[in-house]
C-alpha cells in the first residue's frame, strides 16, 4: 500500500515551496522536530526547488533567515511562557 498526501488524493496542486517550509515550522512549533532537522529540511525545500532555481544565493539566504527567525521567534515565546509558569 502506498501512501499519499492529501494534496495528491484531492487532485490539488502541490504544496508550494513556502508552503513545505511553513509546514516544517508548524513542525518545529508542535515540537516533532529538532531545530536542526528543521532547518536542513527548510535549506533543502528551497535548494530543491523550482520555484528557487534561478533565485541569487543572497536571495535564498534571506529567505532561510526568515524562516531561523520565525523557529527563534517560536522557541523565545516558548522560554518566556516557561519563566512565566515558573514564577507563578
Amino acid at each position: 500500500m502506498t501512501i499519499q498526501s492529501t494534496s495528491s488524493i484531492n487532485n490539488e496542486l502541490p504544496l508550494s515551496t513556502s508552503q513545505l517550509c511553513m509546514g516544517v515550522v508548524c513542525n518545529y512549533r508542535k515540537q516533532g522536530l529538532s531545530k536542526v532537522t528543521a532547518v536542513k529540511s527548510i535549506l533543502a525545500a528551497l535548494l530543491e526547488s523550482a520555484e528557487y532555481k534561478h533565485t541569487p544565493p543572497d536571495q535564498i539566504d534571506a529567505a532561510i533567515n526568515m524562516y531561523i527567525a520565525m523557529l527563534d521567534q517560536h522557541d523565545n515565546a516558548r522560554s518566556h511562557a516557561a519563566v512565566g509558569d515558573f514564577r507563578r
